[in-house]
């Protein structure tokens, strides 16, 4: 029975340093580019000042992400994990309603738009495949803070209404969690294909006077194709 138990073990550290191994080239620090696209909704928008419900409360937009990232592999440590830095920028997600209010004794119309930056310490926990194999899933989670910059023009709907231009960002914390492959291209390269869920906090449209606008959530589903090089 001691023999078996010990015959099992062996048999588990060499799978796992096997898989270890398959991964070892991509071990170390490196650096990637990243992008794809970002399917983005903007929800809970409401009025600060008291001046009525607001006729779309919601928005959606399909935008792209591009960002870049810096990080390291600790798989010489006998760890299939790997952590980075990254830094997104994501392009403007349009917030436009006319009428602004569904109620109220002045009607404006509102032309915005809500654009994101993010800086995020990710993890990823690869699930070995085993010796030789050129691709791994993994696993992310991560965390940090967003800024959310929103612009744009109010406008009274009569004739002759003069736009009144506003400008405002807010910082809030955000996270984020997926999943993916990573495809290991020889000479160091590596090409990462990942579908995540992010949470970047919400805005603020700072419009002055009685018409100021807030929004609960900036949230939702990216793809992101990332190409890496390992030092």
């Amino acid at each position: 029975m001691k023999t078996q138990r010990l015959a099992l073990a062996a048999a588990a550290a060499h799978i796992a340093l096997s898989a270890h191994a398959a991964l070892a080239e991509n071990s170390g620090f490196y650096l990637s580019g990243k992008g794809g696209p970002s399917f983005l909704n903007v929800s809970g928008i409401h009025s600060t000042t008291g001046a009525g419900g607001v006729t779309d409360d919601s928005d959606s937009n399909l935008v792209g992400g591009f960002g870049m990232a810096g990080g390291y592999t600790w798989l010489q440590q006998g760890l299939p994990l790997r952590t980075e830095l990254e830094f997104m920028n994501r392009t403007e997600v349009t917030t436009n309603s006319t009428p602004l209010f569904t109620s109220g004794a002045t009607n404006f119309g509102l032309a915005s738009t809500v654009q994101n930056v993010s800086l995020m310490l990710k993890g990823y926990w690869y699930v070995p495949m085993g010796d030789g194999a050129k691709w791994s899933p993994y696993f992310t989670i991560g965390g940090g803070i967003a800024r959310n910059a929103v612009k744009g023009d109010l406008t009274p709907i009569a004739a002759g209404g003069v736009p009144t231009h506003f400008s405002k960002s807010r910082l809030d914390p955000a996270w984020t969690f997926g999943a993916g492959i990573s495809f290991y291209l020889g000479n160091n390269v590596v090409n990462d294909v990942e579908i995540h869920y992010v949470d970047l906090g919400g805005a603020d449209w700072g419009i002055p006077g009685t018409a100021n606008l807030s929004a609960n959530a900036v949230r939702g589903a990216e793809l992101i194709f990332s190409l890496r090089y390992n030092f």
